[in-house]
């Protein structure tokens, strides 16, 4: 029994070592097959470079009639025209100048009142503050005169 199992597992190797042999085969094949078309396309671009000299040279004399179209253009000289002008309203970028100009805008427009606003109220503390000190300094006179007068008149008629 053992040997029947034995032979067949090995049977199954030898199938499969005959057909991963077949594959190489195959497989080289295509390889060999890979390489002739590589090399009749490496024969082919030979053939186009060897033809090709006067295409070279062609390309050469554009580049270099450009460059001297380029030189001569840079040669030339240039109208420098200074435009100065002042831009309430951009030409590019609206959205974003809008934005900006505003957004601070408010910004400071505000700061400008409150700072205004504290100042006005500054000046209104001060102004209430000096006139609540003039009257306490009045009323300290009055009444530093009438404890004068009741002093001299004490004086005057010592026995009422």
């Amino acid at each position: 029994m053992e040997d029947e199992i034995i032979e067949t597992v090995l049977k199954e190797i030898l199938d499969e070592i005959k057909i991963i042999h077949e594959q190489n085969v195959e497989r080289k094949k295509y390889e060999e097959d890979f390489k002739n078309k590589v090399q009749s396309i490496e024969k082919k671009l030979l053939s186009l470079e060897t033809k090709s000299p006067g295409i070279n040279l062609l390309q050469m004399q554009l580049e270099s009639n450009a460059k001297k179209i380029e030189s001569i253009i840079n040669e030339q000289p240039k109208n420098i025209i200074h435009k100065k002008r002042i831009l309430l309203f951009p030409e590019y970028g609206a959205r974003e100048y809008y934005k900006l100009v505003f957004g601070r805008l408010i910004f400071w427009m505000m700061m400008f009142l409150l700072a205004f606003y504290l100042f006005s109220l500054g000046k209104q503390f001060i102004d209430d503050w000096k006139e609540i000190r003039q009257k306490e300094i009045t009323a300290m006179i009055r009444i530093n005169q009438r404890v004068h007068q009741k002093r001299m008149a004490m004086q005057i008629h010592p026995n009422q």
